[in-house]
Order: structure tokens, then sequence, then C-alpha cells
């Protein structure tokens, strides 16, 4: 028997991998015709894919700077 520590974490881990599996069957089903959008949800399918928490968070900046001018470019356009 795991130690309960161990098997949580291989719990953990096999609930991600289910995660990115059905992301990465999604992820062509709907694809995103706003070219700002589809950045942030590129850079938000491969946080899922990132190995390393590091990563995963200048991506997670990347992506909130993206969304950010989504916004403004969309405020923008709507003041118009």
């Amino acid at each position: 028997m795991k130690p309960r520590s161990q098997a949580a974490a291989t719990a953990t881990a096999q609930m991600l991998d289910e995660r990115l599996l059905r992301l990465k069957s999604a992820r062509g089903d709907a694809p995103i015709q706003n070219p700002r959008l589809a950045e942030v949800s590129e850079l938000l399918h491969r946080i899922c894919e990132a190995k390393t928490l590091d990563t995963a968070r200048w991506m997670a900046g990347d992506a909130l700077v993206y969304l950010r001018n989504y916004i403004s470019f969309d405020l923008e356009r709507n003041r118009d």
C-alpha cells in the first residue's frame, strides 16, 4: 500500500492528465474567431501542459496582458 501523500499525489497527477486529454480533444471543436482571444486561449492550453509552476506563472502573466489588451481594444471599439 502506498503512503497517503504519495497516493494523493498520484491521484492528482492522474486527474490533471485526464483534464489535459479533455482539453486537447475539445481544442478544435469551436475555434475562436477573435485573434486576441485566440492568443489567450492558446496560452491557457499551454499553461495546462506546463511542466513547472514557474513556466505556468510566466505564461499566466502573458495571458493576463493579452486579455487586458483585448478588453482595452473592445472598450475603445464600443465607444465609437
